[in-house]
């Protein structure tokens, strides 16, 4: 009896019409906004401001490395500088989920032991791309965050990181100019 709700299962995914702006080359396979995203690919310098409200700014360098996986499916960002005189190196997974119509990131890094998941929308007018994130933070609080991907032009990007209170005020705050080396 499992075997058949499998395969049916299986059937309907694969029956499923998919709308034209999002046809693929085969079940499960990437849509147009993927091969958009693994032009992405490749060896970026990385330029990062963190800094608090009424506070300095504090800026680092650092590099990237961002590498199509999966059948050009996802991309794969390993990074690495140096924040307030400490060495951080961070994994970030980021695809967009055709079935669900929104991007997906998870953002690791060796500042913590939490995995940060985000979903988000395509502004098309602004080239970018805004997340809403949620991290367990120390003693059971929430961590809120907005993270904005804004889209310059081939060889270039920023990745605009905003913390928020529980009652929304804003936080610190990271932005990070990355340019593909050349």
């Amino acid at each position: 009896m499992n075997i058949r709700w499998l395969a049916a299962g299986l059937a309907l995914l694969i029956a499923c019409p998919l709308s034209p702006a999002q046809e693929r080359k085969g079940p499960g396979g990437p849509t147009e906004v993927h091969e958009r995203l693994v032009k992405r690919a490749g060896d970026y310098e990385t330029s990062s401001k963190f800094s608090f409200p009424g506070g300095k700014a504090t800026e680092t360098k650092g590099t990237a490395k961002i590498t199509a996986i999966l059948g050009g499916r996802f991309l794969q960002e390993e990074s690495s500088a140096t924040l307030m005189d400490t060495q951080v190196n961070s994994l970030k997974l980021l695809g967009y989920n055709a079935e669900a119509g929104q991007y997906e990131a998870v953002w690791m890094y060796t500042g913590s032991t939490a995995m940060m998941t985000m979903s988000g929308k395509m502004n098309e007018a602004t080239k970018s791309v805004e997340f809403a994130a949620t991290v367990p933070g120390p003693k059971g609080a929430k961590m809120n965050f907005t993270i904005v991907y804004k889209f310059m032009d081939t060889d270039s990007f920023t990745v605009e990181l905003t913390a928020r209170g529980e009652d929304g005020s804003k936080g610190p705050t990271m932005e990070t100019t990355y340019t593909r080396k050349k």
